[in-house]
């Protein structure tokens, strides 16, 4: 779903040296697998590859593999994660809920394929009830 440029920039380049091999292919797919599950009970997600995504997707997709790579490969053994890491993850989980609460638009697909109308916000327990009163 996403290559190497998608990638690199989200990455500082001091950090990359003259990596051209950045992107590991089981990594790439974990983050797109991640992305695209939280999104799916959302969208009609059964189209998105690496040419049919939403460009946004895409985007959110590079941000959350350059977060696990960086985090990867600059974490120091004593369990901190490094911050650069945690923004990005933060930013892609910021994006994602955005996606859901209708906040943020993928002009490339509507929004809500197991809803009618607007999304529902799938945090709140009571929605599914809600609708049956």
């Amino acid at each position: 779903m996403i290559d190497k440029d998608d990638v690199k920039q989200f990455l500082p380049t001091e950090k990359l040296g003259d990596t051209e091999d950045i992107l590991e292919t089981k990594l790439a797919e974990s983050a797109g697998n991640i992305v695209v599950s939280k999104l799916s009970p959302y969208f009609d997600t059964t189209e998105w590859d690496q040419s049919d995504a939403p460009v946004l997707v895409k985007t959110v997709v590079a941000m959350k593999y350059a977060s696990m790579w960086y985090g990867k490969y600059y974490s120091d053994y004593d369990g901190e994660y490094p911050a650069w890491s945690q923004k990005l993850e933060d930013d892609a989980g910021k994006l994602i809920e955005g996606m859901i609460d209708g906040h943020v638009k993928l002009e490339e697909q509507s929004p809500a394929k197991k809803t009618t109308g607007a999304i529902k916000d799938a945090r709140d327990p009571l929605f599914e009830m809600g609708d049956r009163w």
